[in-house]
């Protein structure tokens, strides 16, 4: 769905520039009222031409969507409280789990609409001076003019409709555009746990983990609450949703106060824009899927201490829970080696769709940028040598129609390759229309020796599954298997760290016996002492009088320490 946010955010922005009064070529304005859709617009629908409808009353139906989609989500959660308590029987926390889904969604719509719902509130106070055909301009009895979307009626007139509706635009004003930023503002910024839970669950997700209670013990509920407000950025710019928020404010105001000149208007949404561009160029906020192992390498230190966060957890559980942790070192890599099989299966199914996945921060300045010429032609149009029907005009008005057209080209051929490919990696596209596809395969014929563009992108293949087995051993077996592409459950984690736990206990006790042989040898003389020593389950008695028998138990002690080594490399490569 990031992908998909970032385009609409962008058709919203050609929406705009279809209400500015440049002269736009009929077609780009066609384009533009097709547009108007992502802004969710009823009025492409023109509901007056169906039935008789004022604007006041149309005004009071798309300002009210907001307040009747809540009332929908709060008679949805007291039914669901309902049918827990009395069909279900459920009890306390239960009764409410699902309001994390409920607020989370709520939120995310109203991402979509608030440029929309902040321009229809505000069109209340845009008014502007009637120009007839004759050239003859009318500012209305008070020299306030009318307003821009129904010019029959004049402004700040008693008993006026732009009067009525003054109260209930300043209100809704001031709720809808300032107020849902603010809960935004302090969800992601001013509350310190808030912003601690949607770094380190950005950080579960750039390492491709599902969103499960063991995976994310301390953000589960989070995500489901806030997650849609910054799941497409990186960790330390999870607050980048609010960027974009600020950008529309300034767009909705460009359109209400710098209505009356159309060149300054251009400009100051130009500037907006390219001040947007540089931010994006600067900190590339997004967090693309290709993105995810660098992400992983930027923020390996703590991922790792998440990470013993949640083995600590499991220990603790491990009894409630019931689980076996003093299962064999064998076992556990025999059970490691059929889970990698698994997802051997899952990997090469989408190896054909992670080729195309493209960087959303290229995307989103690529349409940025289109924005700004955009922009720019506008500014063009206005220019006094520029007349409608003249070639300087139609060459104008062909620049802006391939941009939009260019643009939307590229933007749809990465959603198909984000989206469809993932699914049905078959329907990919030529390998010509992704550089990086001809690259690989670039890098892929030359046998001759690894270079070091080609060690890095062997490198950034391996860290994408197991960021964590860059700081471990290149000897430990735990890492040679790791190589195959999977991460090591925390369950297993715990399993193995209790096994080293013990191995080393075992090893101290024979250090011990090994010692005491040695003191009853140099104090005993030629008697003989006899220990027992466990092997296979069966006890051995071994005569320190005996020199065979000293090398066999120094050769069952070397044979116990270099496995228990061998463990703990294994170890610390976790």
């Amino acid at each position: 769905m990031g992908i998909i946010s970032i385009g609409v955010d962008y058709f919203q922005v050609l929406a705009i520039f279809g209400s500015t009064k440049v002269e736009w070529p009929e077609t780009v304005t066609t384009i533009y009222s097709y547009l108007a859709a992502f802004n969710f617009d009823i009025g492409i629908t023109a509901p007056e031409c169906t039935f008789t409808i004022s604007y006041a009353s149309k005004w009071y139906i798309v300002t009210s969507v907001p307040i009747l989609i809540f009332m929908g989500f709060l008679s949805f959660h007291i039914y669901k409280v309902c049918f827990k308590k009395f069909v279900k029987h459920r009890r306390g926390k239960q009764l409410n789990t699902h309001v994390h889904s409920l607020i989370g969604n709520g939120l995310y719509m109203f991402y979509f609409v608030y440029l929309y719902l902040l321009q229809t509130t505000l069109d209340v106070f845009n008014c502007s001076t009637v120009v007839s055909v004759d050239g003859v301009e009318d500012a209305g009895e008070n020299g306030e003019g009318y307003m821009s979307s129904e010019p029959t009626e004049p402004c700040y007139v008693e008993g006026g409709v732009q009067m009525e509706l003054v109260p209930y635009a300043t209100i809704l004003g001031l709720l809808y555009g300032c107020g849902y930023p603010l809960i935004c503002f302090y969800v992601l910024i001013l509350n310190r746990d808030n912003k601690r839970s949607a770094i380190e669950d950005q950080l579960v997700r750039a390492q491709q983990l599902s969103n499960s209670r063991e995976n994310n013990p301390n953000c589960y509920e989070f995500r489901k609450r806030y997650g849609k407000l910054y799941y497409q950025f990186k960790p330390q710019y999870h607050y980048w949703g609010l960027v974009i928020l600020a950008r529309k404010f300034m767009f909705a105001c460009a359109e209400l106060l710098l209505r009356k000149n159309a060149t300054f208007q251009l400009c100051a949404v130009s500037l907006v824009m390219f001040t947007a561009y540089v931010a994006q160029v600067r900190c590339k906020p997004f967090m693309s899927t290709a993105e995810m192992p660098k992400v992983c390498l930027q923020h390996i230190d703590d991922i790792e201490q998440m990470d013993a966060t949640k083995a600590r957890k499991i220990r603790e559980n491990a009894p409630k829970k019931g689980l076996n942790v003093s299962a064999s070192f064998n076992s556990l890599v025999s059970a490691r080696l059929t889970s990698k099989q698994k997802e051997h299966k899952k990997i090469n199914a989408q190896a054909a769709a992670e080729e195309l996945l493209w960087n959303w921060n290229n995307v989103e300045g690529v349409l940025l940028i289109s924005c700004v010429l955009v922009c720019t032609f506008g500014i063009m149009f206005e220019a006094d040598y520029v007349d409608a029907g003249t070639s300087e005009h139609e060459s104008l008005g062909l620049l802006v129609l391939l941009t939009i057209l260019l643009s939307m080209v590229y933007y749809f051929i990465v959603v198909w390759s984000e989206i469809v490919v993932k699914i049905a990696p078959g329907l990919r596209c030529p390998d010509w229309i992704n550089p990086a596809a001809k690259k690989r395969k670039m890098l892929a014929a030359n046998k001759e020796g690894d270079t070091e563009e080609e060690l890095t992108n062997r490198g950034s293949l391996e860290f994408a599954y197991n960021p964590m087995m860059g700081m471990a051993s290149p000897n430990s077996e735990v890492v040679r298997e790791s190589s195959l592409g999977g991460l090591m459950s925390l369950e297993e984690q715990v399993k193995l760290q209790d096994l080293v736990k013990t191995l080393k206990d075992e090893v101290q006790d024979l250090k011990k016996k090994n010692t005491a042989v040695a003191s009853m040898q140099a104090h005993g003389g030629g008697k003989a002492a006899v220990i027992k020593k466990k092997k296979s389950g069966n006890f051995t008695n071994i005569g320190t009088g005996s020199a065979k028998a000293r090398r066999e138990e120094e050769s069952i002690v070397k044979k116990k320490g270099a496995h228990v080594e061998e463990v703990f490399e294994a170890e610390d490569g976790l």
